[in-house]
């Protein structure tokens, strides 16, 4: 099997996100190669980072290795800009790290692959220092606009290098070439000067016409910075200026090897329409929980100023899926309480909805999980869960909420005719807590038990009907109160 060196280099901030990158890496590989990883990194990573990062190359490909560097403080006076580190620069001591490699790819963890990297690692290098993409940069007008911008692009006359500047963040490096020529001390010594690019700009300057110009699909690059970033825009922008043929332009939108989101990131915000295939792999993380709540964390502030402006903010969520454990239903509980989504209109008893021919349809078949009849209605499949406590908790909740369902109904006629009904808006969230609170503690008392369904319901219909008692109380004094506030104006 075709073993692949491949580097990344990141600090603390990142390294969740070199999982989710090494993970689409031995995914995508499909047992064609095996990789050799090498991690270097700050101090900050940690062990228990790096066993959780070993974690993922033993149950995905355990014939592929990781290996960690640590980079001391050799580049801590390296300029560096917006959300990059001194990491950055790591990748100029792959050469001295690794002497006993020949080449390598270098990869930022901003990345997702889908496929093996074979034909990427066999491209003949000849006499360059390294092979990489033609950047988006290129583009006559977004070059013009970023040589006005940056002085050091005036001091070092990078006019030179349009229609040929390259993003390095997906590259294959020539270690034996580096090392010969001693570039690096080159290197080395501009990483104090304010590029806006750092190590990318040091690297273009310093290497013209020793840089091989290779396919895009092997670094996609995903922006979405408005119309002078779009991506689709800019894409067509560099076929048009004659920067990539029609054939590399298909290729590019239907069959990238590597999406490279550089830019606005998919774990903090809605970007290009690469952004579902990020989440896919982080999905199959140990580390998805702690990407959703920071993802919500960064947008939740969005949907509280919707709200204070009349909006009426729903949150999608399916608790329920055929396969759910008790334990994805707990971590899915102690995401929601950390965010406290639940002070969100989100319905948490409800399930998956299995409709014909779907990924949901096959898996349920080849497992023989029994499917009811097609509901013509809702064009979807009833089932049983898999597993026989997800079942009763499912059955329990159930039965909770047709019994709230009446008031459920009042919430949901009312506010349709009163937008700005602030009474039953809350209405709508103590049911939500309380909803949330039945699958907690049917969760909680699963491995032991489902608590006595009448028990729950009687409790928590009680602490729901106190809570609208003084709801209401609160609202007649609040209108007392106006009243004879109104009654001493008129006097």
């Amino acid at each position: 099997m075709k073993n692949i060196n491949i580097a990344f280099c990141f600090d603390r901030n990142l390294w969740m996100q070199a999982g989710v990158a090494i993970t689409s890496l031995l995914m995508s590989a499909d047992n064609k190669c095996r990789y050799s990883i090498y991690c270097v990194v700050s101090d900050d990573v940690i062990p228990l980072y790096q066993n959780e990062l070993k974690k993922i190359v033993e149950k995905i490909s355990p014939e592929s290795s990781i290996i960690f560097k640590y980079a001391g403080d050799a580049f801590k006076k390296g300029f560096v800009w917006g959300y990059n580190s001194t990491a950055t620069y790591y990748r100029f001591m792959l050469h001295e790290l690794f002497p006993d490699l020949k080449k390598i790819i270098y990869s930022d963890v901003d990345v997702i692959f889908q496929n093996d990297l074979i034909s990427f690692y066999d491209i003949d290098m000849e006499d360059n220092f390294i092979a990489a993409v033609k950047d988006n940069l290129n583009v006559q007008s977004v070059f013009s606009y970023h040589f006005k911008k940056y002085p050091m692009w005036q001091k070092y006359n990078f006019k030179t290098l349009l229609g040929n500047y390259v993003n390095i963040g997906v590259s294959l490096w020539n270690l034996d070439k580096i090392r010969t020529t001693q570039i690096y001390e080159e290197w080395n010594s501009l990483i104090t000067e304010e590029f806006p690019f750092s190590d990318q700009d040091i690297v273009n300057y310093t290497c013209q016409g020793k840089i091989k110009h290779i396919s895009p699909v092997f670094n996609a690059m995903a922006a979405n910075y408005g119309r002078l970033y779009d991506q689709d825009e800019i894409w067509k922008s560099m076929k048009k200026e004659g920067l990539l043929t029609e054939q590399e332009l298909k290729n590019v939108y239907e069959k990238p090897e590597v999406i490279h989101y550089i830019g606005p990131k998919p774990w903090n915000e809605k970007v290009s329409k690469f952004f579902e295939i990020w989440w896919f792999y982080a999905s199959l993380t140990n580390f998805n929980s702690a990407f959703l709540v920071n993802y919500i964390e960064n947008n939740k502030k969005c949907l509280d100023i919707l709200e204070q402006n009349g909006f009426n903010i729903e949150v999608g969520y399916i608790l329920f899926d055929p396969y759910s454990t008790v334990k994805e239903l707990k971590e899915s509980l102690d995401f929601f309480d950390k965010t406290r989504l639940y002070n969100k209109r989100v319905y948490l008893i409800d399930n998956l909805k299995i409709t014909p021919f779907s990924k949901f349809y096959d898996m349920a078949c080849s497992k023989q999980l029994p499917l009811s009849p097609l509901n013509v209605q809702t064009v979807s499949y009833d089932y049983k869960f898999a597993d026989a406590k997800v079942q009763k908790i499912w059955n329990t909740a159930s039965k909770w909420k047709r019994n709230v369902e009446k008031k459920y109904s009042i919430y949901e006629a009312n506010t349709r005719g009163e937008s700005n009904n602030i009474f039953f808006a809350e209405e709508a969230k103590i049911l939500n807590y309380l909803e949330f609170q039945i699958i907690s503690n049917l969760v909680k008392y699963a491995d032991s038990g489902i608590k006595d369904y009448k028990d729950l319901s009687q409790k928590s219909m009680k602490i729901y009907e106190n809570i609208i008692k003084h709801k209401k109380e609160d609202k007649r004094k609040q209108n007392v109160y106006m009243l004879s506030k109104n009654k001493e104006k008129v006097r």
